[in-house]
């Protein structure tokens, strides 16, 4: 599992995390006990 953190970003750290952990569950790429 890679989670890239943009500092940049006007976006929360939390926010980046929650949404590249989500997209991973939908696209199948993060599966249980990953």
């Amino acid at each position: 599992m890679t989670i890239l953190i943009d500092n940049k970003s006007g976006a929360p750290i939390y926010d980046q995390i929650y949404s590249q952990i989500k997209a991973q569950i939908i696209s199948g790429a993060l599966k249980e006990d990953d």
